[in-house]
């Protein structure tokens, strides 16, 4: 008498997105695979492989927009999203060349994404990699049509992620309102480059996006840096030899929700070097600002471990903070 043979039970959804979303870390072509092998794998698949997305080239973004014409089913599928320009120039040997890269222009991007909830622009930047120009940069050009694109997302947008000044949204234009970005749903702002966290930025900021409850700010700082700075009634001052204010408790009030700020550092060694990716992240109380509304806004210090990029040296450009994605 033979045996009757019953297929396996199906393995759990919530197992099915564990083994996926790391197929989509160490391996995505082999997600893509999952996602055609079986008519019951595809949806499963096509949520993981299309929650985050990066878009760091003319040419991604063209195959993107393709691939969203022929099943724009996708698009609802998206939450984040990182636009990278391309930078066209770069020192090698010395000598600046120009590389072989399509800008991004994102009013080809013809396509709603109804669910975005987190968006990081980078500009391009002009990277030297000689020695006597070490760690340097240049900003080349943001994304085109940036500003319409975080516009379309105002209403689902809740984390946005700059490393350049914006038009219209870290620089306000009194006299072009058109021009201003009004993002009422923003409740956490990430500015990853120093030459941000200015006044006049934080002050354009709060008319673009005044419900911001979390402010979070790439400062590159050393352990010697942090230990000068201190908390007095008039912010967060730098007493690095000469006293200035970092961080102007009179303008950074103009949120009304803001309870927390994160100063962003790569962790450390005790012999002083960085600490590469191996351990979670490390955060300190600064120390506390006195709102006039009697808020308590608290200030951190947040030092994460580093991702080594090429050939395992530090990478040149800050990590990407706005979610949990490498950073090139």
């Amino acid at each position: 008498m033979s045996a009757s043979f019953s297929p396996p039970p199906p393995l759990p959804q919530e197992l099915l997105e564990i083994i996926f979303r790391y197929l989509v870390t160490e391996s995505p072509r082999s997600l893509s695979a999952c996602a055609q092998a079986h008519r019951g794998l595809t949806s499963i698949a096509q949520s993981v492989l299309y929650h985050t997305v990066r878009l760091t080239s003319g040419k991604r973004l063209l195959s993107f927009n393709r691939t969203l014409e022929a099943f724009p089913h996708l698009a609802v599928l998206v939450r984040q999203l990182l636009i990278a320009q391309p930078s066209p120039l770069a020192f090698q040997r010395g000598q600046l060349q120009r590389k072989k890269s399509t800008p991004i222009d994102l009013e080809r991007l013809n396509m709603v994404f109804p669910n975005l909830i987190a968006l990081a622009v980078r500009c391009a930047r002009l990277h030297l990699t000689t020695s006597a120009n070490k760690g340097h940069g240049g900003m080349v050009a943001a994304p085109r049509g940036v500003n319409t694109f975080i516009a379309r997302c105002a209403s689902t947008l809740r984390v946005l992620e700059l490393d350049y000044d914006a038009d219209g949204l870290t620089t306000h234009k009194p006299y072009d309102r058109s021009r201003n970005v009004c993002l009422p749903a923003l409740h956490t702002l990430v500015l990853n480059h120093i030459e941000l966290c200015t006044d006049h930025v934080f002050r354009a900021c709060v008319r673009a996006a005044p419900n911001i409850d979390r402010l979070v700010l790439w400062t590159g700082f050393t352990a010697q840096h942090v230990g000068n700075l201190h908390i007095t009634d008039e912010g967060v001052e730098y007493d690095g030899g000469r006293s200035r204010t970092q961080l102007n408790t009179a303008v950074i009030e103009g949120w009304r929700a803001l309870r927390k700020i994160e100063l962003v550092m790569y962790a450390r060694d005790p012999l002083g070097g960085l600490r590469e990716s191996a351990g979670a992240k490390e955060e300190a109380l600064l120390g506390v600002l006195h709102c006039n509304d009697e808020r308590e806004v608290e200030v951190v210090v947040l030092q994460i471990p580093r991702v080594p990029g090429s050939h395992g040296r530090t990478p040149m450009r800050p990590p990407l903070l706005a979610f949990n994605i490498p950073s090139n």
